[in-house]
């Protein structure tokens, strides 16, 4: 299925089950249901980089 954009999207999930409160839609707009702490994508992209793995193998 292709959406016009993200509201289509929340539209159709809607008409199946129309008692859905606030849709998660975090991996399209980066607003998350639960939020999340400034900087914690910063932090992950760090522990996650080349950099970061070349460090733990060395030690």
């Amino acid at each position: 299925l292709v959406y016009q954009d993200l509201e289509d999207l929340e539209a159709a999930v809607r008409e199946g089950n129309p008692e859905l409160g606030r849709f998660d839609s975090s991996c399209f707009d980066g607003e998350y249901v639960t939020g999340i702490e400034p900087g914690y994508f910063e932090r992950i992209q760090q522990m996650r980089s080349d950099e970061a793995k070349r460090k733990r193998r060395a030690s």
